[in-house]
């Protein structure tokens, strides 16, 4: 698909520009497929060295949470969610996700010796924080 250029970016300005932060849910559920995808998508989000050092949780159980909600001070918009996304950061995690991918750097054949070599340099193995 050809876009002009510049048109992606006019279109994300009208969107933030028009954005709004919605305080009241129906409670209408949402596909679990729809919810998978929205998981996955933020998933893909940049971080620094590609360490994503932080985890999604999706808190489908009622009971949970109301739990979650009343600890987000019992917010309307935790409240009335249908669901909640709980995102957990933490040098443990952190340092779990660099040693992983310095695991899959040194034992995967699908990247040349230059480029784990570059990779390695950079990355170095996450004893301490």
């Amino acid at each position: 698909m050809e876009t002009t250029p510049g048109a992606d970016w006019t279109y994300f300005q009208t969107l933030n520009a028009n954005r709004r932060s919605v305080r009241d849910f129906t409670g209408e559920p949402i596909p679990d497929k729809d919810m998978q995808d929205i998981l996955e998508a933020a998933m893909l989000a940049p971080s620094s060295a590609n360490s994503q050092p932080y985890e999604l949780h999706w808190v489908k159980d009622p009971v949970v949470k109301a739990l979650v909600a009343k600890a987000c001070n019992s917010q309307r918009a935790a409240m009335t969610a249908t669901y909640l996304v709980v995102i957990v950061a933490s040098k443990k995690i952190t340092r779990n996700a660099i040693n992983r991918q310095l695991d899959y750097i040194s034992g995967t054949d699908k990247m040349d010796e230059r480029t784990k070599a570059y990779h390695l340099k950079n990355m170095k193995p996450c004893v301490v924080f």
